[in-house]
Formats: C-alpha cells, sequence, structure tokens
C-alpha cells in the first residue's frame, strides 16, 4: 500500500508537469494514515534452554559446520558466506578478513579457538575443492549466496517448530555477542570480538585491539556451547572475567 501511494503520487506529479493535471491529489495524503509503516523487528537471540534446544538440532554435516563456526566466532553472515581459504592460518591460528570484506573497511584478525579448526577441517575434508570454505552448489569457483546460508538455518528452525520468519542468520551473531555478556566479558573486548567500534568517545582514546583477550574469550564461548552440545542439562553460566 505504501509502494503504491508513492507510485501513485509520482504519477500525478508527472501529469502537473506535463500540464495535464493542475493538482496532485495524493500530495495531502498521508500515507501513514493509510498504510502504518509495519513494525520493527527487533532482534532475537537465543540463551540458557532455548540456546541449548538450538545447538542440539544443529544437523552434524557441512550445513550444520557451518553455523556452528558462525555461532563460535559470531561474524557477520556475509563475512562467513564468502570465506575463502587463503584468509586461515592454521600454524598462527587465526582467521583474517580482508578490509574490502569487512563492515568498517579494516582488517581484522580472529585467533580460533581449536573448535572451529575441527570444523574448518571437516568442511574441507567434505566439500567440493574450491577457494572457498562453502562453495556454491552450482560452480565452485563462487561462494554460498546468503539465501542458501539462510535456507539452512532455516532447517534447524524448522526443526525446532520455530517460525522462519523470527529468526535470521544475524541473531546467531547476537547471540554470540549476548553469551559473551553472560561469560563476564569486558563489554570492550566482548566489542571488539565482533568488530564493532566502541560508542562515542571510547573509540577515539581507546585504540586497542584486544587480541589476548579476545581469543581467550572466544575460547571461553566455544568451550560453553561445547558443554551444552554434550551435557544433558544445560550448564550454568559462570561469570568470569576473560583475560
Amino acid at each position: 500500500m505504501r509502494t503504491t501511494h508513492a507510485a501513485t503520487r509520482a504519477l500525478f506529479e508527472h501529469a502537473r508537469g506535463q500540464a495535464i493535471r493542475i493538482d496532485n491529489p495524493a500530495a495531502n495524503i498521508n500515507r501513514d494514515t493509510i498504510a502504518p509503516a509495519p513494525p520493527r523487528r527487533k532482534g532475537l537471540s537465543f540463551e540458557g534452554e532455548s540456546l541449548a534446544a538450538f545447538v542440539r538440532a544443529i544437523p552434524d554435516d557441512v550445513k550444520g559446520w557451518a553455523l556452528r563456526l558462525h555461532l563460535m566466532t559470531g561474524v557477520r553472515p556475509g563475512e562467513l558466506c564468502g570465506a575463502a581459504w587463503r584468509e586461515f592460518d592454521e600454524t598462527a591460528g587465526t582467521w583474517t578478513l580482508p578490509a574490502e570484506r569487512t563492515k568498517t573497511g579494516s582488517e581484522y584478525t580472529i585467533s580460533l579457538p581449536a573448535q572451529a579448526w575441527e570444523l574448518l577441517r571437516r568442511i574441507r575434508d567434505n566439500t567440493q575443492q574450491s577457494a572457498f570454505v562453502f562453495p556454491a552448489a552450482r560452480g565452485s569457483d563462487r561462494p554460498i549466496p546468503y539465501q542458501t546460508y539462510r535456507a539452512w538455518l532455516w532447517r534447524v528452525m524448522d526443526a525446532l517448530e520455530i517460525p522462519r520468519k523470527t529468526f535470521k542468520p544475524h541473531d546467531l551473531r547476537r547471540t554470540m555477542r549476548g553469551g559473551l555478556a553472560l561469560l563476564g566479558v569486558r563489554f570492550e573486548v566482548a566489542e571488539r570480538a565482533i568488530n564493532h567500534k566502541l560508542p562515542g568517545m571510547a573509540e577515539i582514546y581507546d585504540r586497542n585491539d584486544y587480541a589476548k583477550e579476545r581469543k581467550a574469550a572466544l575460547a571461553q564461548w566455544a568451550d560453553y556451547l561445547d558443554s551444552l552440545r554434550t551435557r544433558a542439562n544445560v550448564v550454568p553460566i559462570k561469570k568470569e572475567a576473560a583475560s
């Protein structure tokens, strides 16, 4: 309806410009009155029992390993989908996202926990040879599109009987960030761990990348996710700051 109003208004405005009409009857119509904007979707995240249920519902295959890697690292969905093998250095234990692939426009290096390397080895052994970690089904010369990855997430949502529209791939990143907070990771470390800029003047004066602290935080988070997958009951989160 809002799109129809905009098109109608533009059509009448064009007619005025061509001297076909002397007025625009749609000009004074408040589109918010006839078609209120839909409510903005609130970001969602899993924690506690819901996170445990999600982790246990993830299938043990390449699609599931992608979801686990995403939840473990908290990268942006596009950064995961476009991951290239050349970005990973197992000797150094790092995943380096080039500047052109980050939202901040700066190179960003993640120290991956042992569990992430285990997933990456499984993925490499079970996918077609490609420069990309998750090659597209039709042509290994390009990575999977966002829509494909979203479908992988939807498979788990369906298994849990959760409406697909209520949870998006970006919400795995949100879940990871919330999990770090519950683990007691300091705010500035948790923000740097998802490659966020610090708010306000803090970004100007605090130029630390907290590499050591981020590495410890990701290891702590990966261990917690493991505990959810392998134990019958949810393990209470211990609020211990990563150091």
